[in-house]
């Protein structure tokens, strides 16, 4: 498996090559066409915030231990609304499918992560909108993703209603 990740070392596995707060820089670099989108999103989020809003987050996160999360947008909010879009519309082109297969790869490697924030992100964040408003799609998808990404892709049938042709494509 290819891992294009900065954070990335030959000697490191990888089930420990991403912690939670290195993977949205990873995905800027592996894919650096959504940059512009990303500082826009987070140029917006950030405006959102009174100056009340962002010490009352300040002191929350202070209080719960919490990662500061009043710097920049979500990362589940980047995989929806950034990733998602971007890999269906290379897997609707079908021209660039070198890179469609590096991300393929670097979710693959999240997916197999055994810190429960970094797989459950993909499991939520990826499949989740995927099969919710791309089922459509899925069919670009599926000889790209491993073993472990169409698990937790086919987990997520139960919460929507998903064509049986999706369904067999799948194995269940």
């Amino acid at each position: 498996m290819t891992i294009c990740s900065p954070h990335y070392k030959p000697n490191q596995t990888v089930n420990d090559m991403n912690t939670y707060q290195e993977i949205v820089p990873d995905l800027l670099t592996l894919v650096p066409e959504i940059r512009v989108e990303y500082a826009e999103m987070n140029a917006e989020f950030s405006s959102s915030f009174s100056e009340r809003d962002v010490d009352e987050l300040q002191q929350l996160e202070e209080t719960y231990e919490l990662t500061n999360n009043t710097d920049s947008i979500d990362t589940t909010i980047v995989f929806e609304n950034l990733l998602v879009p971007y890999v269906v519309d290379i897997a609707s082109t079908g021209k660039n499918s070198k890179k469609l297969s590096q991300i393929m790869d670097w979710l693959e490697a999240l997916s197999i992560n055994p810190v429960f924030e970094v797989s459950n992100l993909v499991a939520g964040s990826f499949c989740e909108p995927l099969i919710g408003s791309h089922e459509d799609k899925l069919s670009l998808l599926y000889p790209f993703m491993g073993k472990k990404t169409k698990e937790l892709c086919k987990m997520q049938f139960s919460r929507f209603i998903v064509s049986e042709e999706t369904k067999k494509m799948f194995g269940s």
